[in-house]
């Protein structure tokens, strides 16, 4: 017991240090001065939420050229969208000013035609789930790495959730036994749908933002990956970010991001 909450301790304090870094690099959190909204209580029906990029402008600190200037982008209640492009167009940067984690230069996004500001971006933030390429996994059992200290995910939403993944054998086959910190004991594929499983106990999350989900996959995992996907984001609005051209075909539409800004719909 010793060990584990020294363990707790030596990664809360890398945690802080990595804020901490971040902070100083000027990329301050949209409403990180306002207090952590409370959680949606668990029985809330998610509803597909509209997006709308309205004369985007972004540019990277210490850059002086732009990543995104005047770029305007809707999106429908429950569309399946997909964000095309090389690296370094911005892709996941969009992802990420989507979700506050990041100011933009000018512009604005609005969630459901309401702009994410400082003062609602908590909120607004309780009605996403974000799902990344590298997600962190924390020493302890599957269950809590769900739950994430979420009073309101019951035990059957958890159940619900692991299913939805396709990880509740695995879960079964663990039993009471802690995964290792960053996921040790777990593979790629079935750390991954952890996070979907994080994401699917999120019942008031109408939008799903997912960044390149099925990179470094096999095949046959990504393909099982995009699946649980696509049935996590039923009735609900979903952007991924992808160089997965399977995974891209799947979706409602596809919009490809290159100097230009081009939009792609087919």
């Amino acid at each position: 017991m010793l060990s584990s909450v020294w363990h707790d301790r030596a990664s809360g304090e890398a945690a802080l240090s990595a804020l901490d870094k971040l902070a100083e690099d000027g990329l301050p959190m949209v409403g990180s001065e306002q207090a952590a909204a409370l959680p949606a209580a668990a029985s809330t029906k998610a509803h597909p939420v509209s997006v709308e990029f309205r004369d985007l402008g972004f540019v990277h600190h210490g850059s002086r050229d732009p990543v995104f200037e005047g770029f305007n982008l809707s999106i429908a209640p429950g569309e399946h969208v997909a964000l095309l492009g090389p690296s370094g167009s911005g892709k996941s940067t969009l992802l990420a000013l989507l979700a506050g984690l990041a100011e933009t230069r000018h512009g604005r996004i609005l969630i459901d035609d309401t702009t994410l500001d400082d003062a609602n971006a908590a909120q607004i933030r309780t009605r996403m789930a974000w799902i990344g390429q590298n997600p962190h996994l924390f020493a302890g059992s599957i269950a809590g790495n769900i739950r994430l200290h979420r009073n309101d995910v019951s035990r059957d939403a958890v159940a619900d959730a692991l299913r939805l993944a396709a990880l509740d054998h695995v879960a079964e086959a663990h039993g009471n036994a802690m995964i290792g910190e960053n996921g040790a004991g777990l593979s790629g594929g079935e750390a991954l749908r952890l996070t979907l499983a994080r994401a699917a106990a999120n019942r008031s999350a109408g939008l799903i933002i997912a960044d390149e989900p099925t990179a470094h996959l096999d095949h046959r995992t990504a393909s099982d990956i995009t699946e649980a996907l696509l049935t996590l984001a039923s009735g609900r609005t979903l952007i991924v970010a992808t160089h997965d051209p399977r995974l891209a075909e799947r979706m409602d539409r596809v919009i490809c991001l290159n100097e230009d800004f081009r939009e792609i719909v087919r």
